[in-house]
């Protein structure tokens, strides 16, 4: 048996793993080794199991010598018997170690070395121990499992095997382990992994349990109903059925309960893993942004409803007054007028000039009041409207306008009929064209105007569109453009109100067009 090829191959009661070895590979000037002594940490035996390690390059092979001693006990010393590998040995004052020279002297520096070998030859059973050292020429340190070999009846063979770089990896992963652990402890997402069978939890960290109403993740996964209730049955096999095609689902929010039974909203992000059987869930507790916006939505829908019953009463209120100046104001002038005429044709013929006169001026006067009655019972609702519809009331608003504003030509395309026109919509399409055509009137400088109002099988459009200055809608309002934008804030609303969508483009110098549009069942 040649105990210098391979020393672990010997049947000994070794407490190591038989294996192929490699030096430490390290090819560095022993000159370049830190002054101070190497510290030896001894190991159970069992305690740190060696790793697999082979020779690697043109020169490994099997029967390779490896970097070891091997020493004879002589008395209280020991005598070199053979050094291989010297430069991959770890430790100082054996560069030019020569066989048939003493322990004491050559490990001088290295006490601890000396020790081992003296607790080996005791004790005669193999040990195994750690040693770091300090290596100046790269400031760092290297670690060594060195392996003590008791050969009887009075050697002792010394094999190190380098494991800095397997130590380092297992620092960096014990590190890294530990960061991810705490990240996972310590996030204030809710973070777990479920199986995908049942729902019920491999893992969870505290924030995920602190929003399902539980004191801690072990508590949280030891209870057997927890998985079911955190993402219900019926959605764990829709989950399921939908992992073949995408195995990710982003911000899907689902709505679950507390342990309590409160009300809880998650937005959640799941990753499926189907080969090992489970998923994993990423969770966001929204429940009070979701009870914030349902607050505002419940508030926007009140003061909605709000809106349209004083729009409702507006109409109703101005239909009322148009009425009452039509029927009582308007006939009670139109009586007046009229008893006038019949006087003044039936005065004596012996009366002054100045009373024929007199009388010849009021039917006039009477006339253009009963006219300004009639404009304005007409602006508060137009009777056509209830008499003949919207279609006839845009024709008969159309001719108005254009005999007042004759430099503007006016282009219509309506092409639905009056049937087309939910009831509740008539007044609210008027309106809208009343106040655009006034804001072109008013403020456009434009010279021409196309209206057009059209029914889809989805959709009732209405539009208004001017060659005018046009405007910046991004621009704030102020003097005459606030004027301006109080009659698209109000066309805007009627729009809205009543279950629609209101849009304007403009820019300056390119016109304004106008956009209203209605679900055809509205």
């Amino acid at each position: 048996m040649n105990v210098f090829q391979c020393p672990l191959g010997n049947d000994l009661d070794c407490p190591l793993r038989p294996g192929k070895s490699r030096g430490p590979g390290t090819g560095r000037d022993a000159s370049a080794r830190d002054e101070g002594r190497s510290q030896f940490v001894p190991l159970e035996a069992g305690q740190e199991p060696l790793p697999e390690v082979r020779r690697e390059g043109p020169d490994a092979g099997e029967g390779r010598s490896i970097p070891n001693l091997l020493w004879r006990c002589q008395e209280d010393d020991f005598i070199l018997v053979l050094k291989q590998d010297a430069d991959g040995l770890p430790f100082r004052g054996l560069e030019k170690a020569k066989p048939g020279q003493k322990a004491s002297t050559l490990l001088k520096h290295e006490p601890g070395l000396f020790e081992e070998l003296k607790r080996c030859a005791r004790e005669k059973k193999n040990r195994l121990s750690r040693v770091r050292c300090r290596v100046a020429a790269i400031g760092l340190e290297q670690e060594f499992l060195l392996i003590s070999i008791f050969i009887p009846p009075d050697l002792v063979q010394i094999v190190p095997h380098d494991v800095t770089e397997a130590e380092s990896i297992r620092r960096a992963l014990r590190e890294s382990e530990q960061m991810y652990r705490n990240v996972y402890e310590n996030l204030r997402v809710g973070l777990s992994r479920n199986r995908i069978r049942d729902g019920g939890f491999l893992l969870a960290n505290q924030a995920l349990a602190e929003m399902l109403g539980y004191d801690s993740a072990k508590q949280l996964m030891a209870d057997p109903l927890s998985g079911g209730a955190y993402l219900g049955e019926t959605r764990l096999k829709d989950l399921s059925r939908r992992r073949t095609p995408k195995r990710r689902l982003n911000n899907l929010e689902i709505e679950t309960a507390r342990k309590d039974g409160e009300r809880l909203v998650l937005n959640l992000s799941v990753t499926f893993f189907p080969q090992e059987g489970y998923f994993e869930t990423v969770a966001i507790d929204v429940t009070e942004q979701k009870q914030a916006q349902e607050a505002l939505k419940r508030s926007e829908g009140r003061l909605r409803l709000l809106s349209a019953e004083l729009l409702s009463a507006q109409e109703s209120e101005r239909k009322q007054i148009a009425r009452e100046l039509h029927d009582g104001i308007g006939q009670s002038l139109a009586a007046i007028r009229y008893g006038v005429e019949a006087v003044d044709s039936r005065m004596p013929s012996g009366l002054a000039e100045e009373t024929h006169a007199l009388l010849a001026a009021l039917p006039p006067m009477i006339q253009s009041v009963t006219d300004e009655v009639r404009t304005l019972y007409e602006n508060l609702r137009p009777p056509v409207l209830d008499d003949l519809g919207l279609l006839a009331s845009i024709s008969w608003f159309l001719r108005k306008f254009q005999s007042i504003y004759t430099h503007l030509r006016i282009d219509r395309r309506i092409t639905l009929r009056e049937d087309q026109i939910p009831e509740a919509l008539k007044i609210v399409l008027f309106r809208i064209l009343q106040e655009a055509l006034n804001n072109v009137a008013r403020h456009a400088a434009a010279d021409r105007v196309a209206i057009g109002l059209k029914r889809t099988q989805k959709r009732l459009v209405l539009t208004i569109a001017d060659n005018g200055r046009g405007f910046d809608p991004e621009e704030p309002p102020s003097g005459r453009t606030a004027v301006r934008g109080m009659g698209l804030a109000a066309m805007r609303e009627r729009t809205e109100l009543s279950g629609g969508g209101f849009s304007l483009s403009s820019a300056p110098g390119r016109g304004t067009r106008i956009r209203a549009e209605w679900p055809a069942g509205t």
